[in-house]
């Protein structure tokens, strides 16, 4: 539960910041770097795949569903839940079996692009030369997190949703706002966001 708290409120203040900095900064307007290029193009390459190669559509059901499943799984270990069975299956769905649901482990594959952030952590490890390749691979799961997400919560029936009906409906958007441009951010001015964009709204706000 601590982890649910802290997290979702990282994500609540940035979301805010972020709000404040792109629609008040007069300063601010998008630009786009070869990063950004990348990232965009292994997103549209997800939603091409996904929706016109027809042959690949029991893979994509397969890595969509096993996406989620691992997500669950990922924060039902980092909060030390015991996991008791794994599946996941492009006919029959998936399923996880661990102790005490708590919210993080509940709504993450609907508010935390596992995956995605996974390979923006790898920029850290490897050359600058190479970091292009993981913003693309990082858009292209962004695009299955992000595309999933939508699909899940407006015409799928989650039991996972149903357990914080009222949270999970307010949570759910304002994480993928966070993330839309957390990852734009990120490509743009490194961990440095973390620290340029509170103190750019904070004098938005404050400095009149």
């Amino acid at each position: 539960m601590i982890l649910s708290i802290l997290l979702y409120s990282l994500i609540i203040f940035y979301s805010f910041c972020f709000g404040i900095f792109v629609f008040q900064c007069r300063d601010f307007s998008l630009s786009f770097g070869t990063g950004h290029y990348n990232f965009l193009v292994g997103f549209s390459l997800y939603l091409v795949i996904k929706f016109f190669v027809t042959p690949l559509k029991e893979n994509i059901n397969f890595f969509e569903t096993f996406q989620h499943e691992t997500t669950h799984m990922f924060f039902a270990f980092i909060t030390f839940k015991n996991i008791y069975s794994f599946k996941a299956s492009s006919k029959s769905g998936g399923l996880i079996k661990t102790e005490k649901i708590n919210p993080i482990v509940a709504l993450s594959p609907y508010t935390i692009p596992l995956f995605s952030i996974f390979f923006i952590l790898l920029t850290f490890f490897i050359k600058e030369k190479y970091r292009d390749i993981l913003f693309f691979f990082s858009g292209f799961f962004f695009s299955q997190f992000f595309s999933t997400t939508i699909k899940d919560t407006l015409f799928g029936k989650q039991s996972d949703l149903e357990r914080y009906p009222l949270f999970s409906y307010i949570i759910i958007p304002i994480s993928l706002f966070f993330f839309i441009f957390f990852f734009y951010f990120f490509i743009t001015y490194g961990t440095n966001l973390f620290y340029i964009i509170p103190k750019s709204t904070f004098y938005l706000l404050f400095s009149k």
